[in-house]
This record gives structure tokens, C-alpha cells and sequence, in this order.
């Protein structure tokens, strides 16, 4: 949301990039039209609700305890289930708590994001302790943070070492184009903050500080850097002040300006993002601090202290291993650092490397059996042995992801099992001489999209072939042509 909110900015259009000359070079990432794209295929779905995707394949959504609204997914498909467990948190923090209920036994397991840093508590400790000692030697802090997630906890941390140490008169600031929306958004968001805050919100009060301290003005909220932001910093210049300012990257935002009023030695940046935790950083501020003249820019070094204090409430290595032990999933897919100490026997465990672009794991799913739907007319037929079982015969007509087993017709002809294949051309030749206006472009790996009279589709692959079409006979069509060619 914060980078696509700078690309609509006036004034912010691209992302900063620098050569090894530590020259200042803009280049472009992405326009508008590409935004509302994206943004048009997004889908709010609420914790629990039961997304179903072309009827087949069903979806379920669960506190991960990370941040506001995020979370880990269950996929299941007829008998098997799979999840997606992303970036997690057990913390007792502002959101909703972790949700680990009904992805026991999973067929697949895959995590994609641990905690790589392990002692949390000692970098809050830590984190506490800088800015508590820059207080008190009449400094000011720069924080660059999301505007979301850990700020929420990261306002509430440095209210508290404030009124702990008696710094009385020291103020907050934060600087992002979405900071208004996100704190005001927060409060509202009943379903994706903890039970303690949720039971604030129904009582008619903030679940978060943040309003209060807005109210009593020791917290400004500002869309960027602009000149009104730079009088109220400097008419509270007499005491400390906080910033936290997006983004945390260093590479676009709010930073340049915000860095250069905040400059000095007494004053501390300190970086807590563990995303962004890059080695060189005194290259990486020096054109920020003076873009217009590079032979400058090469001998001026910034003189604020640079700590950097990973904030990272992820579950770690340990706290995964344990919740592997609860769950028990067939297949785990995961980090090495994971894979390699899970506490159970697994059947099989597959790790991923996450330095290389485009690197595939392939997924072991084999479906061993299949729902289907037998109707009224079949199943008044049935008779069941001494045994409590039935031998069946009939028609599988598979529609909307639902596979309907009906009794055959007398007089019927129809194969009992299709053998073999069919390659791409030959299923596209077969619909041009049927008369059809036909395109047809790859679709993933070995599967292929048949676009058939700028309407219907016919996804064929190496394991399964579909046709979507809303005309029943026509369906019925294309699906008599596809059984001819085998």
C-alpha cells in the first residue's frame, strides 16, 4: 500500500536508484495503470469465511499474529489439505492472535518466513535502552519504519520508556502519505486486534495510545516532509524529538528530508526493520544527505549514530519446530534452518533456497480418491450386500467442480477410460475446422489456455483438460470434439 501510494504522489513517481559512483539516478517501477490493476483483483475476505475458487478448490484464512489482517491460509481440495504458514507471531501484541485450529495433518506444510535474528527480547531491550540514552543526552531519533505493522508497537514502546524515565516534554512524529489512514484505520478494525484491545473497542474506547497522543499533542502525523511539518519539528526542537518515517528502505520516501534535519551526533538512526538491515550504510546515506554536488556527496559523511536493532517478532527456528510437533503434516517445505531440525518423523521434507530468483519446489500432491455427487435416480437403485457395500455403474458429468455420477441411459456407447494424449496443435486444428476463432498461449508448466471465440476457454495439460463455458450446449460441444481426439 505504501509503495503504491507514492507512485500516485505528485511529486514521487519513481524509486531512487545509485550507480557505484554513488551518483543520484531515478528509474521507473511501475505506472498507474498497472496500480489499479492490481488493486481492482483484490478480494477483502474477513478470518474463517470459506473462499471457494471455481467451485473446486476452497480457502480459509487464519490469524497469523504478525500484523493487522495478516495471515496463514489452508487450501483443501477434495482430501487434501495444504498450508501456507507466512510470517507469524506468538507475541502478545496489538493483533489477533496466532490461529493455528483445523491445519492438523496436512498433507502439505510450507513456510516461507522465520526469524532469523532468534533473541527478540534482547533487541526490544536494546531498542528500549538507545532511545532512552538519546533521550536523556538531548538527542533526537529517527526510526524508519512501515507505516503499519511494528509502529503500532514501536509508538506504545517509546510512550512507555518516556513516562518510565520521566522525559516528560519529548514528541513523536510520524511521516508517511498513509500514516493518517492507517492510525485511524487501526481503531477500527475490531477482528484483527487481540481479545484485551477488542474488548476496549466494545466498550468505546481507543484500543490503541496512539489517538490520545494525538489529541494531546505529542504525536504529529504528517502525508511528508513538507513545510509544515519542518515548523512543528523545529517549534518542539527544545526537547527531543521521535520520528518514525517511511520507508525503510533508505532508497525513496520521506528520508532525505527528515535526515537532514536530524543529522548531528547527539542524535540516533536506528533501524529496526529486519528487511532492510543493509552493511554499507554510510554509501547508502551519503547521497541523501547532498544529491546536487557528488564530489561533496563522496567526502561528507553523515554523523548520526546508525544502530541497528532488528524488531523482529516472528516466530523463530525453535518456535516452529513446536508447532510442527503439534501439527504433524505429512510433507513440510520450509527453510533449511527448519528442515533441518524437525522434531517428528516426516515423510518427506523438501527446503527451499531463497537467494535464487525463480527457484521451484515441486509439491509431492497425488489425489487417491475424489468426491462425487450421486443422484436421486441411482441412488434409489441401490441395494446394499450383507456386508454394507454396493457395486454401481453409471455416467460422471463433471460441471462447476462437482462430479455427478447419474445412471447411463439405455443404448449408451460410451468409453469407460480415456488413454493416451493429445498434443496442443492437434486439439487447436480440430476447433479451426470446427469453426471456431481460436488463441492459444501457454499457461504454466506443459498447460495450455484455448481461448475460443473471445469467450470460452479450454485449459488443457498433461493431467487434466477443462472447459469453461456458460453455454451448455456448446459445452457440450467441446467436450464431444476434446473425446473425439483421443
Amino acid at each position: 500500500l505504501e509503495l503504491i501510494t507514492y507512485d500516485k504522489s505528485s511529486d514521487v513517481q519513481e524509486i531512487d536508484e545509485y550507480d557505484s559512483e554513488l551518483n543520484y539516478k531515478m528509474k521507473p517501477v511501475f505506472s498507474q495503470k498497472q496500480v489499479d490493476v492490481v488493486m481492482s483483483k483484490i478480494q477483502p475476505i474477513s478470518y474463517n469465511q470459506v473462499i471457494k475458487v471455481f467451485g473446486e478448490v476452497q480457502i480459509i484464512a487464519k490469524s497469523s499474529g504478525y500484523s493487522l489482517g495478516s495471515s496463514n491460509f489452508i487450501l483443501t481440495h477434495g482430501n487434501i489439505k495444504v498450508v501456507y504458514f507466512s510470517s507469524s507471531s506468538s507475541a502478545p501484541r496489538h493483533p489477533s492472535a496466532l490461529d493455528i485450529s483445523q491445519m492438523k495433518n496436512a498433507d502439505v506444510f510450507i513456510c516461507t518466513d522465520i526469524n532469523t535474528y532468534n533473541d527478540s527480547t534482547r533487541s526490544f531491550e536494546s531498542f528500549k535502552y538507545t532511545i532512552q540514552n538519546t533521550i536523556k543526552n538531548g538527542g533526537d531519533i529517527m526510526i524508519p519504519v512501515y507505516s503499519a505493522g511494528i509502529l503500532f508497537d514501536l509508538i506504545e514502546i517509546v510512550r512507555s520508556v518516556i513516562t518510565t524515565s520521566n522525559l516528560s516534554g519529548s514528541n513523536m512524529f510520524v511521516v508517511s502519505p498513509i500514516a493518517d489512514f492507517t492510525l485511524k484505520y487501526a481503531d477500527i478494525c475490531a477482528e484483527w486486534i487481540s481479545e484485551k484491545r477488542q474488548a476496549k473497542s466494545f466498550e468505546a474506547e481507543n484500543p490503541f495510545q496512539h489517538e490520545a497522543l494525538i489529541r494531546g499533542k505529542n504525536l504529529f502525523v504528517f502525508p511528508e516532509a513538507n513545510d509544515s511539518f519542518s515548523k512543528t519539528y523545529h517549534a518542539n526542537h527544545g526537547s527531543p524529538n521521535i520520528t518514525f518515517v517511511s520507508h525503510p528502505s533508505l532508497r525513496f520516501g520521506n528520508i532525505k528530508t527528515v535526515l537532514r534535519l536530524v543529522d548531528g551526533p547527539k542524535n540516533a538512526l536506528i533501524l529496526v526493520e529486519p528487511d532492510f538491515l543493509p552493511k554499507n550504510l554510510d554509501s547508502l546515506l551519503q547521497p541523501l544527505l547532498e544529491p546536487s554536488s557528488s564530489d561533496y556527496v563522496r567526502n561528507r559523511k553523515p554523523t548520526i549514530k546508525i544502530n541497528q536493532i532488528p524488531y523482529d517478532v516472528r516466530l523463530d527456528q525453535t518456535n516452529i519446530c513446536n508447532i510442527l510437533k503439534k501439527l504433524q503434516p505429512k510433507c513440510v517445505i520450509a527453510h533449511e534452518e527448519i528442515t533441518s531440525v524437525i522434531p517428528f518423523p516426516c515423510q518427506d521434507i523438501r527446503s527451499f533456497n531463497t537467494t535464487i530468483d525463480s527457484y521451484l519446489v515441486h509439491i509431492p500432491l497425488k489425489r487417491k480418491a475424489q468426491s462425487i455427487v450421486i443422484s436421486h435416480r441411482l441412488a434409489k437403485r441401490l441395494k446394499l450386500n450383507e456386508h454394507g457395500y454396493t457395486t454401481l455403474e453409471g455416467i460422471a458429468t463433471h460441471k462447476d467442480g462437482t462430479i455427478t455420477l447419474d445412471e447411463s441411459q439405455k443404448g449408451s456407447n460410451y468409453s469407460s477410460l480415456l488413454f493416451g494424449g493429445v498434443t496442443p496443435d492437434a486439439l487447436y486444428r480440430a476447433l479451426l475446422e470446427d469453426g471456431h476463432e481460436v488463441s492459444i498461449e501457454p499457461d504454466g508448466y506443459e498447460q495450455y489456455k484455448f481461448t475460443i471465440d473471445k469467450e470460452h476457454l479450454i485449459y488443457y495439460g498433461r493431467d487434466c483438460t477443462s472447459i469453461e463455458c456458460h453455454h451448455q450446449l456448446l459445452r457440450k460441444r467441446l467436450y464431444n470434439l476434446v473425446r473425439s481426439l483421443f
